[in-house]
């Protein structure tokens, strides 16, 4: 407990102490707020307000002289985009000089709440500032609007800064709000392209100080005002301008005026290099006298006139000097200077920050005498630039060359400073750099290389013997290594590779003293002939290393090679690895995560998250040296791989001794589709799991996953005394539960289990295991997976004691019931899940695909707050409309993939006319519902008082939602997509319904046509099975749908123009898609002329290959497609032009991977 006292405090600046109460006062009696109103304003000068302080304060009776001598109120804090400025708040403060707002989503500043005299009469109280500053007030695009309430309150301005306001389209003011402004200063407005116009220009009488800085988009500071009237702007005050980094800056002023600053005596002009004059027009500057590039530029530039100064700093292309942020693809005439010799024309001993896009001159970028003058760079961003070969390539004298040498390492440094290599799409690029000595950057952190397809080394050097130049590459068994000895980035922290498709190795066996040692995070995707991550001998280097993500390398057949066959080395010292995280994705011929290792010299003890997926080449995860070091593992996936053991057998262990492996932290365990997992280790061993609480296990059939102390079988993955109690959430399969319910166990011995998911019940006869619930008294959430139940549920007997029984299991929240196949109804009336499933409040149904409607209980619904079917075919209704009165708490209702759904809410058929109001229910999403008329059917009013989100994607029946009386007073968009922020809205759900119907963007008619359980049985990935459904119902972001929906104008097709730019365009008819097809091996080439869709083509296309018996897969159309389509949009978003016969082996080797990956590894005989 205590008290604070503060009498002489004046200012108060509080912000981002977000967990403290600021302000309380003495009648609240809040405790731990930091001041008392009334003790500390009253002596307050200054003081910093956010949102919740002015609600306390504005709900609290104050007394008026309480604020009365604060002359500067900082605003903060309204995050709220519907929040209205305090207008009225500002009332309590009549001697107000100063405000500030900051960090404020007000999309307006002030405006009238009507037109009623006792508003603009409290207006009229406020007091009249002399300063504002807005900072960060993102959403406002004009100051504010004529007879605004700030009209008076800034009658009397001096000083306006407005800072970071990244939507502000211009100032925009009454020309009454400038007339005793005397500094104006503007900083990082990019949205605005002007200041302000010429007309209101005129208002500026008093402005002494202009200071514009890092408006990326201002292109004039006065913009014209529209008419072609000849008149005089003169800035009669203005003594000083500064222009700072203004890079789309071309003049000061446009239009057909004479301008006048007959005061202003210094200009301060910087980093505007496409400022070519100051004003075509009249100009008079009779006091000025020089240009200064920076405020320390005391002697300035001056050649007779302002606008012949700025002529020849334009010439000398002074706009570039002093840059700390280089967008060389946004000055094109800047790339030809570039490319020939841009260290004797520009300087850019400044830069910080380079970005080099969408260049097809350059062939590279920097020489050594240019990356020698870049001491400050820190970032450089090269993307899409197609014929770069290059970054920095060494074509300097060799003395220049021995001069940059210090040491006997004969390794050049450069860019001392930069910390962050980002290079993506550069195809012809074979090395970031090519030179006679090796390459060190010092400070370097980061290095993100992706899509440059021809690199395969990122030091290239030469030898330079008798001027004549070698390449020289790095070999490990005539293999070229990415990362060589010749590169030297000791504080090199994390590197990401991906889409390098020659690149064999990463890196050389012996690297350079203390290069990569502080390598944190690797992360390698799609590096299709790369063999191997790290190879022996090299941990020692990599030991600081806490994550490794590994993705989709084709080739790749080991993570760690610990030691090389038949080289036995020794080293006595222990590597102890800081990898913490393990995660390894589709790599189908990898055959192991760590190579087997008999010595015990190399720790992996900070392991804390392993996850193993599609690896099904990999028999053994763990050696044993690496497995009895596990201590600290906390979670552990494997899916879907081809393993036989977790721990593989130790060569040097005896068979007769008791191994055990303790992990102690692992909370998480998930086996899931391992169908060659016969057991954890091979030799004699026990385990312990002291920490498990969620324990997932399915699809592993060969080993015993529970058993029990007393029956002494071997084997078990598990003993259900020690693991179950602990846990938190289980899979139990039929076996398990049979097991576990012929045992005598103690009753707590369930207790803390909050999920269980019981699977693989495949005997039709087989009855749900409802008296095996009783044992989980804490239960929430169930879940039944891949089981053929008839019935969920139903009592043996009328007898009392089933229902007594009934009555002791636990309530749970959530059901989720997933390829349930043989239920046609969820549970009959009086049903024992009448009583489990009443306080159910989220319910899941996926793959259910006999399930015909929900037909519940109404008591079972009640507190449903979130409900979601996926995929139950033969569901034609989800619910009645009398049963549905009961979803009183839906919040989210999600319904996707249930092709006979034909209405979501039926009739009861008969013909009473009632209310049916959904309360509470605010997110509808509707997907692929091909048979959906309507979202109810019979004679109702329907209410959604809460609806703020539909979702409606491929209903092409759906004509309208409803056809009797409906209310969604929230709703004001439809969305066809999650991610279509913007939605269409035509004034009413109906009407926007109708609207998209019309226009086909509901789904398309051809939907009906195509036989969708086919497209599902591509051998392709998701992501091309869903491109060629979408595509067949023309749900493609084609240019001629774009114009469809009045987001562009042109529809014509930009590559060819050649016709409007349809989805059969796109794949077929432009002159790229023609070529692929001919240089396919499909010996067809389609044509226009019987050509009426997508999905007729598709249809025709799959009729002719079964009737010519041709040995085709439709699959291998659906790869070619969508490498048309991924080509389309290369060119369209990164102008690169993808040679068709290269999409067409693309496609083919695509392909052939996914086939080969889904083949099963080949096995030897089990024992």
């Amino acid at each position: 407990m205590h008290r604070t006292t503060w009498p002489a405090l004046k200012q108060l600046t509080i912000s981002g102490c977000g967990r403290i109460k600021i302000f309380g006062h003495e009648e609240s009696q809040i405790r731990h707020s930091l001041f008392l109103v009334e003790k500390v304003i009253p002596q307050l000068e200054e003081v910093s307000l956010s949102h919740g302080d002015i609600a306390m304060i504005s709900d609290g009776q104050f007394k008026a002289e309480l604020f009365c001598n604060i002359k500067l109120l900082r605003i903060s804090c309204y995050f709220d985009e519907s929040a209205v400025f305090p207008i009225s708040f500002v009332q309590m403060f009549y001697n107000l000089e100063w405000l500030e707002v900051v960090s404020c989503n007000f999309k307006e500043l002030a405006t009238f709440k009507s037109a009623a005299c006792e508003d603009k009469d409290m207006i009229s109280t406020i007091s009249k500032i002399k300063k504002l500053k807005l900072n960060m007030v993102n959403n406002i695009r004009y100051l504010w609007k004529q007879d605004s309430p700030l009209d008076h309150i800034c009658a009397s301005l001096e000083c306006l800064e407005v800072l970071q306001c990244g939507n502000l389209i211009n100032l925009g003011l009454d020309l009454s709000s400038f007339e005793n402004l005397t500094t104006l200063d503007v900083w990082k407005c990019n949205k605005m392209s002007e200041l302000i116009t010429s007309f209101k220009a005129k208002s500026l009488v008093c402005l002494v100080t202009m200071r514009i800085r890092e408006c990326e988009m201002m292109r004039v500071v006065v913009a014209s005002g529209g008419d072609d009237t000849s008149y005089k702007n003169i800035f009669i005050a203005l003594k000083r301008l500064e222009l700072h980094f203004l890079p789309s800056l071309t003049s000061f002023c446009s239009g057909n005026y004479t301008l006048r600053f007959p005061s202003l005596e210094q200009v301060t002009l910087s980093q505007c290099p496409r400022m070519k004059n100051f004003y075509q027009g009249a100009l008079s500057t009779p006091k000025l006298h020089k240009v200064q590039l920076t405020e320390t530029d005391f002697k300035g530039s001056w050649v007779g006139g302002l606008n012949a100064t700025v002529e020849q700093l334009y010439k000398e292309q002074v706009g570039y000097r002093g840059l700390k942020h280089l967008k060389l693809s946004e000055f094109p005439e800047l790339v030809d200077i570039w490319s020939k010799n841009p260290q004797e024309m520009l300087d850019f001993t400044t830069l910080e920050y380079l970005e080099v896009f969408d260049s097809n001159n350059l062939r590279y970028i920097f020489n050594l005498s240019m990356a020698f003058g870049l001491g400050q760079l820190r970032k450089m961003e090269i993307k899409r630039c197609g014929k770069l070969e290059q970054v920095i390539k060494e074509e300097d004298s060799i003395t220049i060359i021995e001069e940059a040498i210090t040491d006997s390492s004969k390794i050049i440094s450069i860019f001392p400073r930069l910390q962050s290599i980002v290079v993506e799409s550069c195809p012809n690029m074979t090395s970031f750099y090519l030179g006679s000595r090796g390459l060190e950057l010092p400070s370097l952190v980061e290095i993100k290389v992706a899509d440059c397809s021809n690199m395969i080394t990122f030091v290239s050097t030469f030898s330079r013997e008798k001027d004549k130049e070698t390449i020289v590459d790095d070999e490990v068994d005539n293999v070229s290594t990415l990362f060589s000895d010749k590169v030297a980035f000791p504080n090199l922290e994390r590197i990401t590779i991906s889409h390098l498709r020659n690149a064999k190795r990463i890196w050389y066996n012996q690297l350079h003293t203390n290069s990569f040692s502080m390598l944190k995070e690797l992360i390698v995707k799609e590096c299709d002939v790369l063999l191997n991550i790290f190879p022996p001998f090299l941990l020692r280097v990599f030991q600081r290393l806490e994550k490794l993500i590994v993705t989709d390398c084709a080739s790749l057949e080991q993570v760690f090679q610990l030691q090389v066959q038949e080289l036995d080395i020794e080293e006595t010292d222990v590597v102890h690895s800081q990898l913490r995280e393990v995660n390894l994705f589709r790599l189908p011929k990898l055959k192991h995560v760590w190579t087997k290792y008999c010595r015990r010299n190399i720790s992996f003890g900070n392991l804390r998250h392993v996850i193993i997926f599609e690896c099904r080449s990999l028999k053994t995860l763990f050696p044993f040296s690496i497995a009895k070091d596990l201590q600290q593992l906390e979670r552990l996936t494997i899916d879907r791989c081809g393993l036989e053991k977790i721990v593989a057998k130790s060569i040097g262990e005896s068979d007769k001794e008791e191994t055990c492996f303790a992990f102690n932290q692992l909370s998480f365990l998930k086996l899931w589709c391992l169908p060659y997992l016969t057991c954890f280790y091979q030799g004699m061993h026990r385990t312990t799991w002291p920490a498990l609480k969620q324990l997932t296990i399915s699809g592993c059939g060969r080993i015993k996953i529970f058993g029990h102390e007393e029956s002494q079988i071997r084997h078990s993955l598990f003993l259900v005394e020690k693991v179950i109690p602990q846990l938190e959430e289980v899979s139990l399969s039929h076996g398990d539960i049979a097991m576990i319910s012929d045992g005598q166990f103690k009753a707590d011995l369930f207790c803390n289990i909050k999920l269980l998911r019981i699977s693989c019940y495949f005997d039709e006869s087989a009855v749900f295991p409802i008296s095996f619930l009783r044992m989980f008294y804490t239960l929430e959430w169930l879940e039944v997976v891949s089981c053929n139940f008839k019935e969920l549920a139903t009592f043996k007997s009328a007898a009392c004691e089933d229902k007594d029984m009934i009555s002791t299991i636990s309530k749970i929240k959530k059901l989720k019931l997933n390829m349930v196949n043989n239920i046609r109804h969820l549970w009959k009336q009086d049903s024992p899940l009448d009583h489990i499933c009443a306080s159910l409040e989220c319910l899941e149904i996926l793959q259910c695909g006999n399930l015909i409607n929900l037909g519940l209980d109404l008591s079972s619904f009640e507190n449903l707050t979130t409900l979601d079917i996926w995929k139950c075919n033969k569901m034609s209704e989800l619910i009645t409309s009398f049963k549905a009165q009961s979803l009183v708490c839906l919040v989210t209702m999600k319904i996707r993939e249930c092709e006979m759904m034909k209405e979501v809410v039926a009739s009861d058929r008969d013909n009473t006319s009632y209310e049916i109001i959904f309360k509470t229910l605010k997110r509808l999403e509707l997907h692929f519902l091909q048979s959906l008329t309507s979202f109810c059917s019979g004679n109702y009013t329907l209410k959604f008082p809460s609806l703020e989100q539909v979702i409606l994607n491929h209903c092409p029946r759906m004509k309208k939602f409803y056809q009797g009386a409906l209310s969604t007073p929230k709703l004001h968009k439809v969305q066809l997509t999650e991610t279509d922020f913007e939605g269409r809205w035509a004034g009413d759900l109906n009407a926007t319904i109708e609207q998209l119907n019309t226009e086909g963007c509901c789904g398309s008619q051809l939907w009906q046509k195509c036989d969708w359980e086919d497209l599902w049985n591509l051998k392709a990935t998701p992501k091309i099975k869903l491109f060629i459904r979408d595509a067949c119902c023309n749900a493609i972001a084609s240019t001629e749908n774009l114009g469809k929906r009045h987001i562009i104008e042109n529809s014509s097709c930009p590559r060819c123009e050649e016709g409007k730019e349809t989805i059969e365009h796109i794949l077929f008819f432009c002159p790229p898609a023609q070529a692929t097809w001919r240089a396919s091996t499909f010996n067809h080439t389609p044509s226009p002329k019987d050509f009426q869709s997508l999905s007729d083509w598709w249809l025709k296309i799959k009729q002719l290959l079964q009737n010519s018996g041709a040995n085709t897969d439709m699959s291998l159309i659906a790869w070619t497609c969508w490498g048309i389509w991924k080509a389309h949009n290369e060119w369209m978003l990164e102008g690169r032009d993808e040679d068709p016969v290269n999409t067409w082996n693309n496609a083919l080797k695509g392909y052939h991977n996914f086939m080969e990956n889904m083949l099963p590894p080949k096995r030897q005989p089990l024992n």
